[in-house]
C-alpha cells in the first residue's frame, strides 16, 4: 500500500469486500479505521447499492467520522435556514 497522500491530503486504499456482504454496501457507506480495522457505518436508510469498483468514504477514525456528519449537518440546517428567511423576506415585499 502506498503511504503517501494525494495532492488532496487523501489516501486511497483498495479493499475487497467479501460476496455475502456486498449488500450493505450502499451509496451512504463509509468506513473508518480502528485498532487497524476498517469497520464499516451506514449514515442512512433506503439508499442504493454501488457498483464493483466504486469509491467509497473512509475516515481515518470514528471521531472523524462523527465529526464530518457534524459538519454536514450544520451546512444543512444553515443552508435550510437562509432558505426560510429568504422566503420571509419574500413575503414582506
Amino acid at each position: 500500500m502506498d503511504q503517501e497522500l494525494s495532492k488532496e491530503n487523501k489516501l486511497i486504499l483498495t479493499i475487497a469486500i467479501k460476496s455475502d456482504y456486498k449488500d450493505l454496501i450502499k451509496s451512504d457507506t463509509v468506513f473508518y479505521a480502528d485498532d487497524n480495522s476498517l469497520l464499516l457505518n451506514v449514515l442512512e436508510t433506503d439508499t442504493q447499492a454501488v457498483p464493483e469498483k466504486s469509491f467509497i468514504l473512509g475516515f481515518a477514525s470514528q471521531t472523524k467520522l462523527v465529526w464530518f456528519k457534524a459538519k454536514n449537518t450544520l451546512k444543512d440546517f444553515s443552508t435550510a435556514t437562509q432558505k426560510e428567511i429568504q422566503k420571509i423576506i419574500e413575503s414582506f415585499k
